[in-house]
């Protein structure tokens, strides 16, 4: 939208529809919040937001917010009851056991609907979503409990494996990627697992360009598709693996067939 000053210019207002842009793609966040609230049973209401964890915009993280329905199983839990005892019925909710199963499988629905860079970073479960006087959605608050969240919660929100329950990298290729990641990323190389997705650990497109070249550079012949089809670090590696071994099975065999060499004609001297 857009409007004319007195002056005579044009002054850009925004956009009226929902559509972002988070780190150089295009997202429509009615999209997602559709795909949200189809796939998971349990959802009342559900918000989609691009919220800043930073000044730096590459600190940017799409991220779901679900008000879970008065009749859902999962806000039978006892750790649940207490917090909205405590907190009240707006307060963001605690990653139990069932939540984070319930929360897992969402991703795994969202995966069969949406692009890779759609699919939200943080899920955060509310019993109610908080509204401000006017009833509309108080995005501002749901933004603000976003950047609060502290380490341990934002590895739970972000539905990461726990530390403790990380698996160690066991083929060569995943030890290869392994390092590749924790320098792209500027993680610590003992906080990623061989389960751990790039994307949920902050991977963009700039960023798996960044992997592709370093992994290039070593020889993996790793391309775009691989890093957002199977984001998963097993699953990128298994990946290589395969295009490996077509490439060898490939070479073998154009050995396998290739013409022998003709002996010369005898009457030459």
């Amino acid at each position: 939208m857009a409007r004319y000053t007195t002056e005579g210019t044009v002054q850009y207002l925004g956009r009226k529809d929902t559509q972002v842009k988070l780190r150089g793609l295009r997202i429509e966040l009615n999209e997602v919040e559709h795909q949200l609230r189809t796939q998971c049973a349990e959802a009342d209401q559900v918000v989609a937001d691009v919220v800043s964890m930073s000044d730096d915009p590459k600190d940017s993280l799409l991220v779901a917010f679900i008000g879970l329905k008065d009749t859902s199983l999962l806000l039978k839990d006892t750790q649940v009851s207490q917090a909205l005892q405590i907190h009240g019925q707006s307060a963001l909710l605690s990653i139990t056991t069932d939540i984070r199963t319930n929360f897992v499988a969402l991703v795994e629905a969202l995966g069969q609907k949406l692009p890779r860079y759609m699919i939200p970073t943080l899920f955060m479960p509310f019993k109610q979503i908080p509204r401000v006087p006017s009833g509309k959605t108080d995005r501002a608050l749901l933004r603000k409990v976003t950047k609060e969240l502290d380490e341990v919660a934002f590895a739970l929100h972000s539905l990461a494996v726990a530390d403790r329950e990380k698996r160690e990298p066991s083929t060569p290729t995943e030890r290869e990627l392994h390092l590749l990641w924790a320098d792209v990323l500027g993680v610590a190389a003992d906080r990623i697992g061989a389960d751990d997705s790039f994307l949920q650990l902050g991977g963009d497109s700039v960023a798996a360009m960044r992997l592709i070249s370093a992994a290039r550079g070593r020889g993996l012949e790793l391309s775009v598709a691989m890093v957002f089809d199977t984001p998963q670090l097993s699953l990128m590696a298994a990946s290589l693996d395969k295009l490996a071994g077509h490439g060898e099975q490939a070479s073998a065999g154009d050995v396998g067939h290739a013409e022998p060499l003709s002996l010369l004609n005898s009457s030459i001297p």
